[in-house]
């Protein structure tokens, strides 16, 4: 096995793609399977869920079972976008068709996480995934946290009433694409979308306002209990909020606008390889190990522990890769909330050969 010299953390990210570059081609079974026992068992717990025959204590089993399948299954969205160069267009397709609309989450509205994975756009203000919280006051995490118990109402908004506004009124067109068509928690964001993206996205539009639009009418009617669209509601709004909270744990969020080098994104990235199921849970669908994925982002989810597994062989003990190893959620969001220095490091320790302390 090869190993990289502490002193030459500048080749870590060439080294790594050269120890894992036998992993890069997704499974297509792993997907498939994955995906689709993780929806189907998500949609029978929502049926026990919300079946009046269901007893109190399976119910509550049920509702628990229920978010935490949907959320896996709906993560997914975060494979789909990097997927598109990858020939994956019929999973894509089925994962909006099945999880994505029903769920109130389609895929265009994620399509610009690739600009995070960019060296000009990383950390800065176009980066609809990036803010500072590392260098500002702890209560701007605990504000978005809680607003983010609202997204999904937002999501009903801006497909059932935004949407056919922009049939009737063309002229909004483009303030509704730069303001309300993205997944992001910069609020500052712009959007500009490419001509190439038009036709799916307003297909995905079309579909998602359908969709809310028959629920609607089935409810209104009253084929359908008030109760199915009220849970499902309630479980979407908690999924937003776990994610929320694994949005958090996924940087350190000290930078303040510069423009980083691949090794600094990295370096400002963090895994979390401990924790085993419970850790999966919170962070699923390789999300755990965020650092690699800013490392090296072509690799699939399933490859990612394996891959991780041979760089902790391969890296010395002070290697840059180790310390972003983070020992556990609570560990991460100590640090976020409590390290004030990190206002300090933003100018300085980022854009150091050395590591970052190790978090935990």
């Amino acid at each position: 096995m090869e190993i990289l010299n502490s002193a030459h953390n500048d080749d870590l990210i060439k080294v790594a793609r050269r120890l894992t570059s036998h992993l890069s081609r997704p499974k297509r079974t792993v997907y498939w399977f994955d995906f689709l026992s993780t929806h189907s068992l998500g949609c029978v717990a929502f049926y026990f869920t919300t079946a009046l025959r269901t007893p109190y204590s399976l119910r509550a089993l049920s509702f628990t079972a229920c978010i935490l399948l949907w959320y896996r299954s709906l993560v997914f969205i975060h494979e789909v976008v990097h997927l598109r160069q990858r020939r994956m267009r019929v999973f894509g397709c089925c994962w909006n068709l099945l999880a994505g609309i029903p769920l109130l989450t389609p895929s265009f509205l994620y399509s610009i996480h690739l600009d995070h994975h960019s060296r000009t756009i990383y950390g800065s203000s176009n980066d609809g995934e990036y803010i500072p919280w590392g260098i500002k006051a702890p209560g701007h995490i605990l504000l978005f946290a809680m607003l983010s118990l609202g997204a999904p109402v937002l999501a009903i908004v801006r497909f059932l009433v935004v949407t056919p506004f922009c049939w009737i009124a063309p002229r909004s067109r483009s303030w509704i694409e730069e303001h309300a068509s993205s997944m992001v928690i910069n609020p500052r964001y712009r959007r500009q979308p490419k001509a190439q993206e038009r036709i799916c996205w307003r297909t995905q539009e079309t579909c998602t306002f359908l969709w809310i639009s028959s629920v609607a009418v089935v409810v209104l009617s009253g084929l359908l209990p008030w109760r199915w669209p009220a849970t499902a509601l309630v479980v979407l709004m908690l999924i937003s909020f776990i994610n929320s909270v694994r949005t958090m744990a996924s940087h350190r969020f000290v930078n303040a606008g510069q423009c980083l080098t691949h090794l600094d994104q990295v370096r400002d990235s963090v895994n979390h390889p401990a924790g085993g199921l419970l850790t999966e849970l919170w962070c699923p669908v390789g999300l755990r190990f965020h650092a690699l994925h800013h490392m090296l982002p072509f690799l699939p989810y399933h490859a990612l522990p394996e891959a991780h597994r041979i760089l902790m062989r391969a890296l010395p003990a002070d290697s840059l890769y180790r310390s972003t190893n983070s020992s556990g959620l609570a560990a991460t969001l100590r640090t976020l909330w409590l390290n004030k220095r990190s206002a300090k490091l933003t100018s300085s320790g980022l854009h150091q050969n050395s590591a970052v302390p190790k978090m935990g």
